[in-house]
């Protein structure tokens, strides 16, 4: 079953990236003296409210949310921290990585609504009022561009200065059992479908995926790059190949073989893309 893998994938990049592991493979010897880390800082209630900030000694470019991946039911934004080290240490990024309220027990969309919330305490707190860049992995993708398209949320045109996607599912009727009612409750389906939400104005997307990815349909990136185009909105869309789920992400901690250019992709996006609707 779709979650069983995502949550198994979700666990197997716990064990490769535990923080707390003496195993860590990424993480392990991950670390800047340029970089500020702060862990635990608060954005809403309850223990799923914080985020992890990397701040470098001398801020050069945007602010980024990263949204973690995990079947929106693995979360831990510790596992994530070389996104932030390397992000912040190598581009001048200041770079914020929240946790969320885990499903299945709190239902779709509690997931999305606290992402959104972090993105606007990140947003007051850290940016001073300036736009977001936003990227998301797996569901973490997939939150983000919910946020991203639907008003609902948040208003993408003034808070998010863009949007990209990393290995999403978009169009959850490509994962043949995606209608999992604990996670998805059946009134709720069509909202959480990011395909529903694309009209409109929105920030500018780039839409990264692996050609062999295991756990998340490649037809998505075809799709969801088809209604965006559809609606008029800027996007670019880029399939790696032979490059699979957690390849795509790992390779920006400069630790996993890959040849997916993924964070040299982000980073052009970011740099050359006019920001905002």
């Amino acid at each position: 079953m779709y979650l069983m893998r995502m949550v198994g994938c979700a666990l197997a990049l716990g064990t490769l990236l535990g923080a707390c592991s003496a195993a860590d493979l990424i993480n392990r010897g991950i670390g800047s003296e340029r970089v500020t880390e702060q862990t635990d800082l608060a954005y809403g209630p309850g223990p799923w409210g914080t985020y992890d900030l990397y701040t470098p000694d001398a801020p050069s470019g945007p602010v980024v949310v990263f949204l973690q991946g995990g079947a929106w039911a693995q979360v831990e934004k510790g596992y994530y921290r070389f996104v932030g080290v390397k992000l912040a240490e190598d581009h001048g990024w200041t770079v914020a990585i929240p946790d969320y309220t885990p499903g299945p027990r709190d239902p779709f969309p509690r997931f999305v609504e606290d992402a959104a919330r972090a993105i606007e305490t990140i947003r007051r707190d850290v940016a001073d009022g300036a736009p977001i860049w936003l990227i998301g992995h797996s569901a973490g993708a997939h939150i983000g561009a919910l946020i991203t398209h639907d008003p609902s949320y948040l208003d993408a045109c003034e808070a998010i200065a863009g949007f990209v996607g990393i290995a999403g599912p978009y169009d959850l009727d490509t994962i043949e059992d995606w209608r999992m009612p604990q996670l998805f409750p059946p009134s709720l389906r069509d909202r959480a479908q990011v395909i529903n939400a694309v009209e409109g104005a929105a920030p500018p997307t780039l839409l990264l995926y692996g050609q062999n990815d295991d756990i998340v349909d490649p037809e998505n990136i075809e799709r969801f790059e088809a209604a965006l185009r559809a609606a008029g909105q800027r996007v670019e869309a880029r399939i790696y190949e032979d490059v699979r789920h957690l390849d795509i992400l790992g390779v920006i901690g400069d630790r996993l073989d890959s040849p997916a250019p993924t964070q040299a992709d982000i980073v052009r996006f970011v740099a050359e893309t006019p920001p905002g609707c």
